[in-house]
């Protein structure tokens, strides 16, 4: 195993805090050791994971989210989908599409806000992702 530039042994933890500690953070281009060494762990998918979820009203693009991870958006989708077997993009659909799923039953907002609150272009992009996965338009989802 190659040793990281300060010459301690890396080596993969179960936690986050020891891996911190035997890995440094970056180095000396930037670039994350861990990312780098050991593709995402399971703490940087939950931060970007907790980043998209409380993002989800707002336009959010992937290299936002690769930002958090001090990552070019390409390396990061490249690793998100190793990990998940989905894009970012296709994953935050799908986020956006189990919130929107949620306000439809559970609330009596409009279409147009749901779509707004899910971080939807408009409303219509909202039903077209959600008759893709259920076959149903909002107002038939709704319903049901």
């Amino acid at each position: 195993m190659e040793l990281p530039p300060d010459n301690r042994e890396a080596t993969v933890h179960p936690n986050q805090h020891q891996l911190e500690q035997s890995v440094p953070f970056n180095d000396e281009y930037g670039v994350n050791l861990a990312l780098k060494n050991y593709g995402l762990l399971p703490y940087h998918l939950e931060k970007v994971t907790n980043f998209m979820q409380s993002h989800l009203d707002q336009d959010l693009s992937v290299e936002e989210i690769a930002q958090e991870l001090g990552l070019s958006q390409f390396h990061f989708s490249r690793l998100f989908k190793q990990k998940t077997g989905i894009t970012p993009h296709q994953y935050l659909i799908k986020l956006r599409l189990e919130r929107a799923k949620h306000l439809l039953k559970n609330t009596k907002l409009a279409v147009n806000e749901i779509a707004d609150e899910c971080g939807f272009a408009n409303p219509s992009h909202l039903a077209r992702h959600l008759r893709r996965e259920t076959g149903l338009s909002p107002k038939q989802f709704r319903i049901l």
